[in-house]
């Protein structure tokens, strides 16, 4: 090691034309460079490993025996370093048997997987897919080493360090089972007052505001039940006289599963979104590249469920028949 501090790694590129080649002026046109350099170059190596390394013959430069000794091990250092610093990193999704390790919600699994692995299906069987939850308090580290790929979701606290892209963003809907009293009459702010809601607690999942803008709005029974995940809400409100309100993608998928009904909300409420965040550090990172893509364009093609009822006028879902399919309002952010 001591003697290998002294070596000059560009003096080892020529000492590997020059075995090669066994011309400078080659090894000079090759580099871009004097033949004087070539020559300079090799003095100073000659120097450094105390051995003359070529000797002049009537054919060209031939080898000393030290330097037959040791090509074979700077040429496979020096092809490992340039493979190793290179950025040609490829990824072929027909064959890879990756997994990609994804943070998101159980609504975002509901929401995302079966597009998505409908497409891997078809295109990269041999992927794998590993959704680690929305919980995890050290999500920021593990995106940052690289133990998670992606998170899909609503992430504040992924800002400096971190990429995002924009993949879905949809109102809120009001969802409440088949013939409940609310369907009959006009469908108002007062009327919705005069209702026990639902309310999903999710503080960091970005639906926290729905309460608030709910109270705001003069809409104050909101105490009867509080739940911590949306994927009960349909199934409660079904067997009960209670209002949720519920992102629209899920409000209409449970709606045709359940055979509830769905109405379009009556208060003004900042829409739902979702974005994949990634650290910058795997920005370049061919197969989580590819998966980006891939889940954008599987969401935004998706035969899940996309139904949006007109303004005050009931859709309802009965024995798994959708209602009037409205013209779909779903966007990439």
């Amino acid at each position: 090691m001591q003697r290998l501090r002294g070596v000059d790694l560009n003096l080892l590129i020529i000492f590997q034309l020059l075995y090669q080649l066994r011309n400078t002026g080659q090894v000079a046109d090759r580099l871009g460079i004097t033949q004087p350099a070539v020559s300079n170059a090799l003095a100073r190596l000659r120097k450094q490993l105390n051995d003359e390394l070529f000797e002049r013959t009537p054919g060209g430069f031939s080898p000393t025996p030290f330097s037959e000794r040791i090509f074979d091990v700077v040429n496979s250092g020096l092809s490992t370093l340039e493979t190793g610093l290179s950025n040609n990193e490829t990824f072929d999704h027909s064959t890879s048997s990756r997994t990609f390790r994804i943070a998101m919600s159980e609504l975002d699994e509901i929401q995302i997987l079966p597009p998505l692995l409908r497409y891997l299906h078809q295109y990269a069987p041999n992927l794998s897919i590993q959704s680690v939850g929305d919980t995890d308090l050290k999500l920021k580290t593990r995106l940052e080493e690289g133990d998670v790929d992606i998170a899909i979701g609503f992430f504040p606290q992924l800002q400096a360090g971190f990429y995002q892209r924009g993949l879905y963003e949809e109102p809120y809907l009001c969802v409440m089972r088949d013939r409940h009293p609310m369907m009959n009459g006009e469908f108002s702010i007062r009327r919705l007052a005069s209702y026990q809601h639902l309310i999903v607690d999710a503080p960091e999942s970005g639906h926290s505001h729905v309460e608030s803008v709910l109270r705001d709005a003069g809409v104050f029974k909101t105490d009867s039940l509080h739940i911590p995940s949306f994927m009960t809400a349909p199934f409660l409100v079904k067997e009960s006289d209670l209002i949720a309100t519920l992102p629209a993608r899920f409000a209409s998928l449970s709606a045709r599963r359940l055979g509830l009904s769905v109405l379009k909300h009556p208060v003004s409420i900042e829409p739902s979104w979702g974005r994949i965040f990634w650290h910058k550090r795997f920005h370049k990172d061919l197969g989580i590249c590819w998966l980006r893509d891939v889940i954008v364009e599987a969401f935004k093609s998706s035969s899940v469920d996309k139904y949006e009822p007109k303004d005050f006028e009931a859709v309802c879902f009965l024995d798994n028949k959708p209602g009037t399919l409205i013209k779909n309002t779903y966007k990439n952010a």
